[in-house]
């Protein structure tokens, strides 16, 4: 009982519920307003609940991938996290990270077995993540390169998703499109939360602010940001409702007069939006997308 009360504080410390319920929830209705928007979609609703569960598995995990690829450096900057104060040990996190996959892999199984080999072997890139494609060393001190490459998983996640839903792997090149566009959104949240003003900044700690300068670290943001739009629209192609080209070209616009306030003003205050926008980017994108599911008959 103990050891499972220190997971559950685990969980909800480093994988809040409910801002991460409601980022999982609204990625898999992006997935659904995709496929409704291409008459794709037969919906049934375990499977929508299936879905929404394999992928907080899904996020779960690699959370834990990261806590112990992180055990070092937290040991020196962050000591009160859960692993390195003594909450769970790593062999809780072995544990959880075996259910986990296991928890996964069989609801792919029970969800569409059609699907279940495509999504063995994302399974099968997110522990090549965690072994950091043993290449640790190489990669670790590139930190652009080292988040670009883990992110990466969320493209065959997004199809995983869309061959469940669907009930088919024969994926085309609006389906990869979208998936895309999920890696430009996650990229987009990992450069942004660690992009800081310079008062912010702490010795030692890599961030893309203090590796790109905060203009570069900005450009990576929007770079990102324009990316998923286009993305999105070349995946819903004459699909796309009148409305959405211009909201999803005002959000990148409206990340990148929020990008110029942090560098003019260089504050805690103005990093802090900054940063709070590229996290909620995800959000605003996938609202706007679900809307598909009550517009598009």
């Amino acid at each position: 009982m103990k050891k499972a009360l220190a997971i559950l504080q685990f969980i909800k410390e480093r994988f809040d519920p409910v801002s991460h319920s409601v980022m999982i929830v609204l990625f898999v209705a992006g997935h659904l307003a995709y496929l409704h928007a291409h008459a794709l979609l037969y919906l049934e609703i375990p499977q929508v609940l299936g879905a929404i569960v394999l992928t907080t598995l899904f996020f779960l995990k690699l959370r834990c991938y990261d806590e112990i690829k992180d055990y070092q450096t937290d040991l020196t900057f962050n000591p009160k996290r859960p692993l390195p104060r003594g909450l769970v040990t790593h062999r809780d996190l072995y544990f959880m990270i075996a259910a986990l996959i296991c928890g996964e892999v069989s609801l792919c199984a029970l969800l569409s077995l059609q699907a279940l080999p495509f999504f063995l072997m994302v399974v099968g890139y997110s522990l090549l993540m965690y072994k950091e494609f043993f290449m640790g060393k190489l990669i670790r001190p590139h930190l652009t390169t080292y988040a670009i490459s883990h992110t990466v998983v969320t493209v065959g996640l997004s199809l995983s998703l869309l061959a469940i839903l669907a009930g088919h792997t024969a994926f085309t090149p609006n389906d990869l499109f979208f998936a895309l566009s999920s890696w430009t959104l996650f990229n987009l949240f990992e450069f942004g939360r660690k992009t800081f003003a310079t008062s912010e900044e702490r010795p030692g700690v890599a961030t893309y602010s203090n590796i790109w300068g905060r203009p570069g670290a900005v450009f990576l943001s929007l770079s990102q940001a324009i990316l998923s739009s286009l993305f999105l629209l070349l995946a819903l192609g004459l699909t796309v409702p009148i409305f959405l080209p211009p909201l999803l070209w005002f959000f990148p616009f409206l990340l990148l007069i929020l990008g110029v306030l942090y560098l003019l003003k260089n504050s805690g205050k103005s990093a802090k939006v900054f940063r709070a926008m590229s996290s909620g980017y995800i959000i605003l994108i996938y609202i706007t997308l679900t809307t598909l599911l009550y517009i598009k008959a």
